[in-house]
């Protein structure tokens, strides 16, 4: 299968040499344009050359990434650590590897989908309810604490 020039331009952006491809890509088509081709013709050939030019890297094939580029791949302790790490202000120099540092960088601006994702049991419960029975919980503590603080404040009889 052919790379689409959204997975192309998706691949070089990720390897980090979009730029330049696109450099290289923009340098073509002026020169065929220059050889008197047309426009959109000038425009295909010059993407065909830059993906020839740039071909994937290191176990990248059609803007997919094999396992193996990877190593040791465990999502179940990435996304426990990353879990783990959602606040901001904790410090995240410990990640167990670089895909755990990706899927915190996107957890963090993407909190409800990154839950909604990893942990669809936290979803179990519709927001509305749980909003009630926290509401609820709280209710009930502050009639605790009030009927407590009516008890320790009633007149004492003081007898010597």
């Amino acid at each position: 299968m052919e790379e689409s020039k959204i997975q192309a331009t998706d691949r070089l952006r990720r390897e980090g040499r979009w730029e330049e491809a696109s450099l290289y890509k923009d340098k073509m088509r002026t020169e065929l344009k220059g050889k008197g081709i047309p426009r959109t013709e000038a425009n295909e050939q010059s993407w065909k050359k830059m993906v020839e030019t740039f071909p994937p890297q290191d176990g990248e094939q059609n803007g997919l990434v094999s396992r193996e580029a990877f190593g040791d791949v465990d999502i179940a302790r990435d996304a426990n650590w990353v879990y783990r790490h959602l606040d901001p202000s904790i410090e995240t120099e410990d990640a167990p590897s670089s895909g755990a540092l990706g899927l915190l960088r996107w957890a963090r601006s993407n909190p409800r989908a990154f839950l909604k994702t990893f942990f669809p049991q936290s979803n179990d419960v519709s927001p509305s309810s749980r909003s009630k029975e926290w509401a609820d919980g709280r209710t009930e503590m502050i009639r605790k604490a009030i009927e407590s603080s009516q008890q320790s404040s009633k007149p004492r009889d003081l007898k010597p």
